[in-house]
């Protein structure tokens, strides 16, 4: 038989880096730092130098590798821990997304940050036995997905440090990995609120956080990877669906032509340590959730919906003008 690597057996294990860069999880496999996903997709971001230069003939020169640096994207269930005290499976990648996170009053919270993000370090198994992958670094983009007769979704986009070869084991076994039980929440009874509107009927809602990354490379490095990858801005926005009905007042309409700010919030689950309520915009002290208006209507379009007529309402999220960091929070309880 073929020497072959099964996609479907594909392990993660993450956890956030004390330093920068450095191997957080540094061989030695915790079974609590598995993440439950889809089959990721890798890939190398390679740069190159093109030889393009004049001679006799017209083949071109060999070009020379420059930078290469890793990404890694992939899907996990929206889901808590069990326990509304500990944070979801999904922390360390949260974090490395640019939230801040808090335990406070049985439940745990997450709000952008706009210092330094953290970084994590991602072990990823590929076939038992098959390939390990060591990216470190790690820090990336993240965005939600709800939709009706589905579970909630978040979608990771990583970007790591290349460690060279070494970084790349063959013929490794995966690990023992212990995952929360939990079963995702279906999108069912998600108390869709737009404003002081309760009544809207959706079948689907999309956040982005539309995370910046950036590297910084070095000549000073002998490694063919950037040295740093750091988030440098975001513009979190999103989308959600209404039905239009006949009989309906159309205060969308007159949101987009007022840039009339609201306050949009959904919940998904209803037992307790598996509840998720997504605050836009939203900030917290000892617990207490202070509500703001930040979901702007940008763009509003119409799309049939097996034969009804929907809205698609695009919006973007504002934090406030002296705070900051408040303009989404997300609670996990």
């Amino acid at each position: 038989m073929a020497d072959i690597l099964l996609t479907r057996q594909s392990v993660l294990f993450v956890k956030t880096e004390t330093t920068y860069g450095t191997d957080s999880i540094g061989g030695s496999v915790t079974a609590g730092d598995a993440v439950l996903s889809t089959i990721p997709d890798f890939s190398f971001d390679v740069e190159t130098y093109e030889r393009n230069l004049a001679r006799e003939s017209l083949s071109p020169l060999d070009p020379r590798v420059t930078n290469i640096n890793c990404s890694l994207s992939f899907s996990c269930e929206l889901r808590g821990s069990g326990t509304a005290t500990t944070p979801p499976e999904i922390n360390a990648l949260l974090k490395a997304c640019g939230f801040s996170v808090a335990t406070e009053s049985a439940a745990v919270f997450y709000n952008p940050v706009t210092t330094a993000s953290s970084s994590c370090t991602i072990y990823f198994y590929q076939g038992d036995p098959g390939q390990l992958k060591k990216l470190t670094g790690c820090v990336g983009n993240v965005s939600f997905a709800v939709e009706q007769g589905g579970i909630g979704v978040a979608n990771f986009e990583m970007q790591g440090k290349f460690d060279g070869t070494a970084a790349f084991v063959s013929n490794t076994a995966i690990p023992t990995a212990d995952y929360d039980e939990e079963l995702p929440p279906i999108a069912q009874n998600i108390s869709f609120v737009y404003g002081s509107d309760s009544t809207f009927e959706i079948s689907s809602v999309e956040v982005n956080m539309n995370n910046e990354i950036q590297n910084v490379k070095t000549m000073n490095s002998s490694a063919k990877t950037a040295t740093n990858f750091f988030l440098t801005g975001r513009s979190p926005g999103g989308s959600f669906n209404p039905l239009i009905e006949t009989s309906a007042v159309e205060n969308v309409i007159t949101n987009l032509e007022g840039s009339t700010g609201k306050n949009l919030q959904f919940v998904l689950g209803s037992t307790g340590g598996n509840k998720i309520t997504f605050y836009l915009g939203g900030s917290q002290s000892g617990g207490t959730v202070t509500d703001r208006d930040a979901v702007t209507l940008t763009n509003l379009g119409f799309e049939d919906s097996d034969g009804l007529a929907r809205y698609n309402c695009e919006y973007q999220l504002g934090a406030g003008f002296d705070t900051g960091n408040d303009e989404i929070l997300i609670k996990f309880w």
